[in-house]
């Protein structure tokens, strides 16, 4: 036998010995699919958390803890305050009535459903559908979301009650007449939250069994008119307060006439800036 043929003699040992590794792995994996034990299947998880192996009490006992660490932990939302700092709030899955006679479950898990999903996995359909499922899950593992139940109406409120305090609208700089003279008072931006995305996300959060900062989404509200451009203006509107008005109305069914007299102080207490519709500025009187 030439050394040529001896390397290829050895090659095709060596094949025929992987090949053959490969195949009694897979008819292992076949055998041991093909078993129903009395355990949830290898690979079944939920979000990164597995169960492979667990019993059903077992497994119930793992999401039941789960459950514990979030009534204790909250939920955390985190949000953008008006001024970009960062603001959180920690709401707990069950709220109480104010003299703690009831409650009320805003989320929390199925569990019960839950264990049966992770159960059902390899056990459904006939039996080569069944083998199929359980030699798909241990090779490529399979994820199943926990069973969430959720009253949106009462999480939804809970959570915008917790920031309502940092909402603010938009206030637009105005003129202020104070003691003979005209200053701005400057205008601020305001923010709103709506909160529907957020609920969303802690639903996806919860059925793979995480616990991470759930982000809130911010609405910057922008003033209308700004300081910078009412500053302008206070040296002007001095003289647009400078002559008394007077002011008539004619009765048409007493037919009496009727006047008041505005001075310049009166004037200048009521005087408006606003945006006008087409873009710039207006100025009036207030309507109070």
């Amino acid at each position: 036998m030439s050394e040529e043929q001896g390397h290829h003699k050895k090659r095709l040992i060596t094949i025929l010995i992987v090949v053959g590794v490969l195949w009694f792995l897979a008819m292992g994996r076949a055998v041991y699919a093909f078993a129903d034990k009395k355990v949830i299947y290898d690979g079944v998880k939920i979000g990164s958390q597995d169960f492979s192996g667990l019993t059903s009490a077992q497994a119930k006992e793992k999401i039941l803890a789960f459950e514990s660490r979030m009534s204790v932990q909250g939920l955390s939302f985190t949000y953008l305050g008006a001024r970009d700092e960062e603001r959180q709030a920690v709401i707990y899955p069950v709220v109480f009535r104010s003299d703690g006679t009831d409650s009320r479950d805003i989320i929390d898990i199925d569990v019960d459903a839950t264990v049966d999903e992770l159960w059902a996995v390899g056990r459904q359909g006939t039996l080569p559908r069944r083998v199929a499922a359980r030699v798909a899950s241990q090779w490529y593992g399979r994820t199943v979301p926990a069973v969430v139940r959720v009253d949106r109406t009462l999480f939804r409120d809970v959570v915008r009650l917790n920031i309502a305090s940092d909402e603010q609208a938009a206030r637009d700089a105005r003129m202020v007449y104070e003691q003979g003279a005209f200053r701005v008072e400057p205008d601020e931006t305001g923010v709103a939250y709506t909160v529907d995305r957020a609920l969303d996300d802690t639903v996806e959060i919860i059925r793979r069994l995480e616990l991470r900062p759930i982000a809130v989404d911010r609405t910057v509200d922008k003033p209308t008119v700004t300081a910078a451009e009412l500053t302008p203006l206070v040296s002007f509107l001095p003289l647009v307060a400078a002559d008394d008005i007077i002011v008539t109305y004619e009765d048409p069914n007493k037919k009496e006439k009727l006047s008041w007299t505005l001075d310049r102080e009166k004037i200048a207490s009521l005087l408006l800036v606003t945006r006008h519709e087409k873009g710039g500025l207006a100025l009036g009187f207030s309507p109070d």
